[in-house]
């Protein structure tokens, strides 16, 4: 009994100096939602999501493959004489139109972000931008190089002393399959715009069904292609570090909105949601539906 009390007391004490080291960010999610959009209001970023997923900007998105990751198609196309312009351009047309229409939400979004006055304490608490992050992947990722290897964890260990703790039921998304050596590293770069996620998962999956197509030499369309994976993850204690990176707002990498996660216990799949075509309609898709759309990874990380 006595020996329980000793080790409960240890683990407070623990937790105490952990609290003390890394003061807890404010909550975001409360500051920011509800939100209004489009003369809409959306209590969470999950729900202005589905939004997303079921409005017409991104409904282009899906069915151009070929043309929508493909900019340099489109400025060749608006270079020719309108009336030359033939069904397979005009395709092209449209699907960068909704590009175009997409990545003006994006800024927008990141905008409402940037004037909000939480997530301006967020990235005002430190000063290390993408370069950051950058190095940090780089250096953890090699292993020959024996001059730099320790350098990964010097990198780690400064970051650390700039992480703070995320509030419980914050929500950080991440676009496409999560890496699996993830939980291992214990290094999660995540962000807290929605658009941001949407657009980057369409790219992915773009980009993905792009190179199969060619590996297979057929036409994209013809190949089933994989559904755009978005997660959303959810803290479930406080006890997850990370931090929001400061980008130059002048740059394109200043709508990313990243939060770099650098410590957490676990990291869980809770619920997957499917979304399938059915006509121009996205609904609920059960396990056994091969035409699926989108899929949605609920995950808690603690």
């Amino acid at each position: 009994m006595f020996s329980l009390f000793i080790k409960k007391s240890q683990a407070d004490k623990k937790s105490s100096i952990t609290k003390s080291q890394f003061p807890e960010l404010p909550s975001l999610d409360q500051a920011f939602y509800p939100l209004c959009w489009q003369a809409q209001y959306f209590d969470s970023a999950l729900q202005f999501l589905r939004y997303l997923l079921h409005s017409d900007v991104f409904k282009g998105l899906e069915h151009q493959p070929d043309y929508a990751a493909d900019f340099q198609q489109y400025d060749k196309i608006s270079s020719k004489n309108k009336q030359k312009v033939n069904a397979e351009d005009k395709i092209a047309i449209t699907a960068q139109d909704s590009w175009q229409q997409a990545i003006s939400w994006q800024q927008a979004f990141s905008q409402r972000l940037q004037d909000n006055r939480v997530y301006q304490d967020w990235t005002n608490f430190t000063v290390f931008g993408r370069y950051v992050q950058r190095s940090f992947s780089v250096f953890y990722q090699q292993s020959e190089d024996v001059f730099n290897a320790d350098m990964p964890e010097l990198l780690r260990h400064e970051l650390m002393r700039h992480t703070q703790r995320l509030p419980s039921n914050q929500v950080l998304l991440f676009a496409g399959q999560i890496p699996r050596n993830v939980r291992q590293e214990k290094l999660l770069m995540t962000t807290v715009n929605p658009v941001q996620a949407l657009v980057t998962a369409i790219h992915l999956a773009l980009a993905n069904n792009q190179a199969q197509a060619k590996q297979h030499r057929q036409n994209s369309a013809q190949k089933r292609k994989q559904p755009i994976i978005i997660n959303l993850i959810t803290t479930v204690s406080d006890q997850v570090k990370a931090f929001a990176i400061k980008h130059n707002k002048r740059t394109q990498e200043g709508l990313r909105n990243e939060v770099m996660v650098l410590d957490f216990n676990q990291l869980i799949l809770v619920k997957e949601d499917r979304l399938a075509w059915t006509g121009e309609i996205k609904q609920e898709a059960d396990s056994t539906q091969s035409d699926i759309a989108y899929l949605i990874r609920h995950y808690h990380i603690s």
